[in-house]
């Protein structure tokens, strides 16, 4: 119960502030938008395949650039709010860009961890993979659940530079010890309501323009409780905060 707990505090989180996190949602994704709008608008007026390389590297790398940048501006703003209850300007979510670069480069380091546990692990269950049959289905499965696992054990760094406390990687799996079961039990859940929301939820809102800003508004929604779920970890088994 305690993983269920866990999620269902998460999700809760989002949903009790709504207003807040549609001021981290609209602003930032109005800004993305503008920025595409501006690239398409740029490209009708001439063709892509008469673009050099070089050109469109000029576009590609500043959007990527762009999109990184307001995720994670998205992400430390809401780890901050819920934890310090900063709640920004009238306009934009709080922006600390000091944090946000903390930020970034725990999220890095944090990747090249789970590459390196997952590259040994890929390896040993890829002769069931390949063999096909149930293995094709229940291995991937496997592997996921247990990547997710040690990403939220790990992942308490994240939060942790967002706020300015920051924490080593072996002190976020110390002070997860022993929640293993919980995790777990998170883990599952989380997997399945994420894919409940983008196999079956999105899909069902259709194609129309309403649609798309529908399908777009419960992606950034759900990006939120999955932020939340690392917020709630850390500040249940980092500050000891309950889960009421």
């Amino acid at each position: 119960m305690h993983g269920f707990n866990i999620f269902k505090h998460s999700v809760a989180m989002v949903f009790r502030n709504f207003p807040h996190a549609l001021k981290i949602i609209l602003p930032l994704g109005g800004i993305a938008a503008l920025w595409f709008i501006i690239i398409s608008m740029w490209l009708e007026r001439s063709s892509i395949g008469t673009l050099s390389p070089g050109q469109i590297a000029l576009l590609a790398v500043p959007s990527v650039l762009m999109v990184f940048f307001l995720l994670v501006w998205a992400t430390t703003a809401w780890h901050r709010y819920v934890l310090l209850e900063e709640r920004g300007s009238i306009l934009l979510p709080a922006i600390k860009i000091d944090r946000i670069l903390a930020y970034f480069g725990r999220a890095f380091l944090l990747g090249l961890l789970l590459a390196v546990v997952a590259f040994p692990l890929l390896f040993l269950v890829l002769p069931f993979v390949t063999s096909g049959g149930l293995g094709l289905v229940i291995v991937p499965v496997v592997v996921g659940v247990i990547m997710t696992c040690i990403f939220y054990r790990v992942a308490l760094v994240l939060p942790a530079a967002a706020i300015g406390k920051p924490l080593r990687f072996a002190e976020a799996w110390d002070a997860t010890r022993g929640s293993t079961g919980a995790i777990l039990v998170l883990a599952l859940i989380s997997s399945i309501a994420t894919h409940l929301v983008e196999q079956r939820l999105a899909p069902v809102l259709g194609s129309s323009l309403t649609g798309e800003v529908l399908v777009i508004l419960v992606h950034a929604t759900w990006g939120l409780v999955n932020v939340s779920i690392i917020t709630t970890l850390y500040g249940h088994y980092v500050e000891g905060r309950p889960l009421s």
